[in-house]
C-alpha cells in the first residue's frame, strides 16, 4: 500500500511539474512553428495555382512536351502538399480538407471509375460537381490518374477528360487557398497568441497540445500507410499497386519531402524548436538523446532511400533489396520515435497526449 501511495505520489508532482511550465515556451515554440507553417502553405496554393494553368496549356496545345512538364508541375505540387500534410490538426481537419486533397489510401476500382464518369459524361463537369462529388475525382490523385496513366497525351483528348482535369485542378486551388487563407489569418493568429486573440484556442499550452498531436499522428500515417502497409511489413503480403502514387512513380519523393518536413518542424528550422526546449530545460535528459538519435536515424535512413516503394515490395534485384532495408530501417525509426513522444518527451513537455491516434500505437 505505502508503495502504491508513492507512486502516486510521484505521478502527480510530475502531472503538477508540467502543467507549472510557462506560457513563454510554448509561445516560443508556437511563434517559430507558425514562421515554417505559413510559407508552406503559401508554397502548396502558389503549385496549385501553376498546375492548374499548365494544365490548361496542355489541353490548349497537347504534345509530349507540354504533358511532361504538366507532370513535373504536379509532382512539385505533391511535394508541397507532402510538407504541409505532416500538420494534422487545424484547418486540414476541417470538412474533410485532406481527404478532398488527397483520397488515400483508396481502391483503385473507384478511382478509375470516377474518372470514366467524368470523362464519358455528355457535358463538362462544373466546380460545384467535383466539389460535391466523390473524393476519387478530387485532388491530387485524379489529377495523377488522368496525367500518369498509359496513353495519358490521346486519353486526355478523349470525351470530356482535358475538362474534367482542368475542373479538378481549379477545385484543388480552392482547397489550397483556403488552407492557406485560414493559416495566414485567424487560426494562424490564434495558434500563435491564444490568449489575445479569440479562437478555439484559449491557452498556449493548448495550442501547443494540438500541434504536438498532429505530428504524432502524422508519423503513425507514415510508418503505417506509406511502409508498413503497402511493403508487407506487418504479416500481410504486401502489394506495389498499394504504394502511395505508385503510377507516377512518385512514392520515394512523398515519403522523403514528409520526413524532411517532420523534422522540420521537430527542429523549429533554424529557429526554437522541440529540440532547443528540451535541451533547455535539462541537456542530459533521456527525452534529448532519444530525440536526438531519431532525428539522426530518420535524417540518415531517409537519405539513403532513392528507390520508389512500389519496387521494393518484391524486391527483384540485390539493390532492391538493400533499398527495402533502407526503408525497414525508416519504419524502425519511426516507430522508435511514436514511442519516445508518448514515453519520454511529451511528458517532458508538458504535453497532453491524445489517444485519439492514427492507428493506437
Amino acid at each position: 500500500m505505502r508503495n502504491c501511495l508513492l507512486i502516486l505520489i510521484l505521478l502527480c508532482s510530475t502531472f503538477s511539474h508540467a502543467a507549472e511550465r510557462e506560457p513563454e515556451a510554448y509561445l516560443k515554440m508556437l511563434n517559430q512553428a507558425l514562421k515554417l507553417i505559413q510559407p508552406a502553405h503559401q508554397l502548396f496554393a502558389d503549385q496549385a495555382e501553376e498546375l492548374h494553368n499548365q494544365i490548361g496549356q496542355l489541353c490548349q496545345s497537347p504534345s509530349e512536351d507540354s504533358l511532361q512538364t504538366t507532370r513535373n508541375q504536379w509532382r512539385k505540387t505533391m511535394e508541397s502538399w507532402m510538407k504541409v500534410s505532416v500538420i494534422q490538426f487545424g484547418p486540414l481537419l476541417e470538412n474533410d480538407s485532406r481527404l478532398r486533397i488527397q483520397a488515400w489510401p483508396i481502391r483503385a476500382r473507384l478511382l478509375t471509375m470516377g474518372i470514366k464518369q467524368l470523362e464519358t459524361a455528355e457535358a463538362p463537369p462544373t466546380l460545384e460537381q467535383i466539389a460535391q462529388g466523390t473524393v476519387a475525382v478530387q485532388g491530387l490523385p485524379a489529377l495523377e490518374a488522368l496525367l500518369f496513366r498509359t496513353d495519358a497525351l490521346s486519353g486526355l483528348q478523349q470525351g470530356q477528360a482535358c475538362a474534367a482535369a482542368q475542373t479538378i485542378a481549379e477545385h484543388l486551388i480552392v482547397l489550397a487557398n483556403t488552407l492557406n487563407q485560414r493559416w495566414q489569418n485567424e487560426f494562424g493568429r490564434d495558434f500563435a497568441d491564444p490568449v489575445n486573440t479569440p479562437g478555439g484556442f484559449d491557452t498556449p499550452q493548448e495550442a501547443f497540445d494540438e500541434y504536438m498531436n498532429g505530428l504524432v499522428t502524422a508519423v503513425q500515417q507514415i510508418k503505417r500507410r506509406k511502409l508498413e502497409d503497402p511493403l508487407g511489413l506487418a504479416g500481410k503480403p504486401g502489394k506495389a499497386g498499394a504504394t502511395e502514387s505508385y503510377l507516377s512513380e512518385n512514392s520515394r519523393d512523398n515519403l522523403h519531402n514528409n520526413l524532411t518536413a517532420l523534422i522540420l518542424y521537430l527542429t523549429g528550422g533554424e529557429g526554437y524548436g522541440v529540440d532547443d526546449d528540451l535541451i533547455a530545460q535539462d541537456p542530459d535528459s533521456i527525452a534529448v538523446l532519444v530525440l536526438d538519435d531519431r532525428i539522426k536515424g530518420i535524417t540518415k535512413y531517409n537519405k539513403q532511400l532513392t528507390m520508389p516503394l512500389e519496387a521494393l515490395v518484391k524486391p527483384a534485384t540485390p539493390e532492391a533489396e538493400a533499398q527495402r532495408e533502407v526503408a525497414e530501417s525508416i519504419f524502425k525509426e519511426l516507430s522508435l520515435l511514436n514511442k519516445a513522444f508518448e514515453n519520454q518527451i511529451f511528458e517532458a513537455l508538458g504535453v497532453t497526449r491524445d489517444f485519439n491516434s492514427e492507428d493506437g500505437d
